[in-house]
């Protein structure tokens, strides 16, 4: 089988999507990846410790056309029999409705699509620049349980374990914010006896820090990282706290808080081992071949 994957052209993107290539090919399958030029990066004016949380949904319609047309030229060369795409890119899924073949969704990013008002309308106007009609997808993938967010199956992607505290905020925070350096100063007032991630509340930040069974400190700054932050705090796996005015020591405090309070390290570990139960991610391409 030919399995033609598409992803944004964004690191955190396509990390979920490029193992599954080489899982398809250990299986015999033929797989690819192809994505369009874009810049995604966030306006370089915005500060978020500043200016707070930026309304940055992953929606542009010039991206989706690309998409579609960048992947269209190569497919109707390559003949893929099945489009297997991240949540946040839609050309593919375009694509496959004008090529007639079935497609598929690795759900990467589980609240992003909320995050866009009026999707469908949207798609459907993309949809109309081509001449095609809706197709719902043949499997989805989720890369956390049902307690995140529900999918068709749900499977476990593999991690590094990793001891201390851990400090990630993704690869689009703009040049001349100071939160790194507010993170490095809160982090310094820490003794460290425990574990914990301070995190933007990216989704695989989410997904590896749930898989790990590490509590969690959020900082929200665009897109669904307020929604994924909220479920963190829902969940009791963590605590969000708001990047507008934050300081070192507002932020040492509220990781002091979680490494010192244990119910949320027994939350966090109590959902690790719903994960671990999960099937193994790289079986995804034998669910996706029994369902084309």
């Amino acid at each position: 089988m030919r399995v033609l994957l598409t992803s944004l052209p964004s690191r955190s993107h396509l990390e979920p999507v490029v193992p599954l290539v080489k899982a398809f090919r250990e299986r015999g399958h033929d797989a690819v990846v192809v994505t369009a030029p874009y810049d995604l990066s966030p306006p370089s004016s915005w500060i978020p410790e500043r200016d707070g949380v930026l309304k940055a949904p992953f929606w542009s319609a010039e991206l989706v056309v690309t998409t579609a047309a960048n992947v269209l030229d190569f497919a109707r060369t390559w003949r893929p029999d099945v489009i297997l795409r991240e949540t946040s890119e839609y050309g593919g899924q375009i694509a496959a409705e004008v090529l007639g073949i079935p497609h598929a969704l690795v759900d990467t990013a589980p609240f992003a699509p909320l995050e866009i008002p009026l999707l469908d309308e949207l798609m459907d106007k993309v949809r109309a620049k081509f001449g095609v009609g809706a197709t719902e997808p043949v499997f989805t993938a989720g890369l956390t349980p049902a307690f995140w967010h529900p999918a068709q199956r749900h499977f476990r992607m593999p991690i590094e374990q990793d001891r201390g505290v851990v400090a990630s905020f993704g690869a689009h925070l703009p040049s001349g914010s100071q939160l790194p350096h507010v993170v490095v100063e809160a982090l310094g007032k820490l003794p460290v006896a425990a574990k914990v991630v301070v995190t933007h509340a990216g989704y695989s930040d989410v997904r590896e820090a749930l898989t790990a069974g590490v509590p969690m400190v959020a900082v929200p700054l665009f897109a669904d990282q307020p929604r994924n932050a909220a479920r963190i705090q829902d969940l009791g796996t963590g605590v969000q706290v708001e990047v507008k005015g934050l300081t070192a020591a507002v932020l040492a405090d509220r990781i002091q808080h979680v490494l010192n309070t244990r119910t949320y390290h027994d939350a966090a570990e109590s959902l690790a081992a719903q994960i671990a139960d999960l099937e193994e991610f790289t079986n995804i391409p034998d669910h996706l071949v029994s369902a084309v």
